[in-house]
C-alpha cells in the first residue's frame, strides 16, 4: 500500500483555526442559500449564465447597477470623519423618530443655539444647493 505524501503541514493552532473558519464559512453559504444557487448553475450548464444575463438585462437593473457604482465612487472619496458624523446624524435622527410627540416651535428655536445644530443647517443647506445645481 502507497505511503501519504508528508506535505510538511503542521496540524497545530493555525491549521485548527482555518478549519474552524472554513466550517464557519461554509454554514454561511449554505444558510445563506449561495451553495444552492451555485450549484443550481452549474447543473444548468453552459445556458445558465446566459439566463442570467438575459433576466438582469434590463433597464431597472443597469441603472441600479450604475448607481451603486457612483454611490461606492462617492463613498471612496470621502473622509472617513464625514461618515462617521453622518452615522451620528442618522443614530440621533432616528431617536427623534422614536421619540413620542411633536417638538414645540419654542424648543426648535431654542435648539439654533447649539453651535452643531447650526453646522448642521449650513451642512444641510450645502448639500441643497448641491443638488439644485446639480439638477436639469
Amino acid at each position: 500500500m502507497a505511503e501519504p505524501i508528508e506535505l510538511g503541514l503542521s496540524r497545530g493552532p493555525v491549521y485548527d483555526q482555518t478549519a474552524v473558519e472554513f466550517a464557519r464559512l461554509r454554514e454561511n453559504l449554505v444558510d445563506s442559500g449561495v451553495v444552492e444557487l451555485v450549484n443550481g448553475l452549474l447543473e444548468e450548464g453552459p445556458n445558465a449564465l446566459a439566463i442570467v444575463m438575459e433576466r438582469m438585462d434590463n433597464p431597472s437593473t443597469r441603472q441600479g447597477v450604475e448607481n451603486l457604482a457612483r454611490f461606492l465612487g462617492l463613498a471612496g472619496q470621502l473622509d472617513p470623519e464625514i461618515l462617521i458624523g453622518v452615522q451620528a446624524g442618522l443614530r440621533e435622527g432616528a431617536a427623534e423618530v422614536r421619540r413620542a410627540g411633536t417638538p414645540k416651535l419654542s424648543e426648535l428655536m431654542r435648539s439654533l443655539a447649539d453651535p452643531k445644530v447650526r453646522k448642521g443647517i449650513a451642512i444641510g443647506l450645502a448639500m441643497l444647493r448641491g443638488l439644485g445645481g446639480g439638477s436639469r
